[in-house]
């Protein structure tokens, strides 16, 4: 385009402009009298992409549950979670349906995996909550894990579809802590203990993760955060292990 005094702000790495004017007066005079609207337009400039479908689609697979709900106990004997906790203001319908649609979730995981269900509490080491523990607000997260008290909380009305994402992270914690200095396998954290056999499997993982399209797309996530988020060893190997369940199930 053509030449002009630009009126922006820089964000992370890169410049965002707002607004272009011909001469430094006009662009002056519109920074005095339009301030509301610059920043409006650079709000909508610097909204990032959502990583993920907004909504989770209905699950369609095999019924692990011949139907029935799934009480507590059943849950517990099924996977061996260290424990399970629900926020104050989750219904009791919703506690039984998180059961059923985590229930079914968990034991379709277990069968991509090849590992037995009670495999995916990691020795009982692992936690779950449904919607008990915070990071509310507009752009919650659906789903987290908590690598200080080992447990992965799954928010009101979202969590269920993310909880592969968020079980990545729990193994990869898991074994960063059990047989290395602590921190994520996956993010150079040293797993000195790991038979060398995991060692080169975490290592083909890593690679596996840093292929340039892989990472061009998280980029695009990243371009207007401070710092980089999706562009990191940590969530690229969670939204691969996310993406491979879905295509697996598929």
């Amino acid at each position: 385009g053509k030449p002009g005094f630009v009126v922006g702000k820089k964000v992370g790495k890169q410049h965002i402009d707002v607004q272009t004017f011909d001469t430094v007066k006009e662009a002056r005079e519109h920074i005095a009298s339009s301030q509301e609207d610059l920043e409006a337009k650079f709000k909508k400039l610097t909204v990032i992409p959502f990583e993920r479908r907004e909504t989770n689609e209905p699950r369609v697979g095999v019924d692990h549950r011949n139907g029935a709900d799934v009480g507590p106990e059943q849950f517990s004997e099924t996977f061996g979670f260290r424990g399970v906790q629900f926020g104050n203001y989750v219904e009791q319908d919703r506690r039984q349906s998180d059961l059923n649609q985590t229930f079914d979730a968990l034991m379709d995981m277990a069968a991509v995996l090849g590992v037995p269900p009670r495999a995916l509490s990691l020795n009982g080491r692992l936690g779950l909550a449904f919607g008990a523990r915070g990071k509310g607000g507009k752009n919650a997260p659906a789903a987290h894990y908590e690598p200080d008290t080992v447990v992965i909380n799954l928010t009101k009305g979202n969590g269920p579809g993310s909880l592969g994402h968020e079980w990545w992270h729990a193994v990869d914690n898991y074994f960063g802590k059990e047989f290395g200095a602590g921190g994520f396998a996956t993010d150079g954290a040293r797993v000195d203990r790991l038979r060398a056999e995991m060692q080169a499997a975490f290592k083909a993982v890593r690679n596996a993760t840093q292929v340039p399209t892989l990472r061009k797309r998280a980029a695009e996530l990243d371009k207007r955060r401070t710092k980089p988020y999706w562009n990191t060893p940590l969530e690229l190997s969670a939204r691969a292990f996310e993406s491979y369940l879905i295509a697996k199930l598929n």
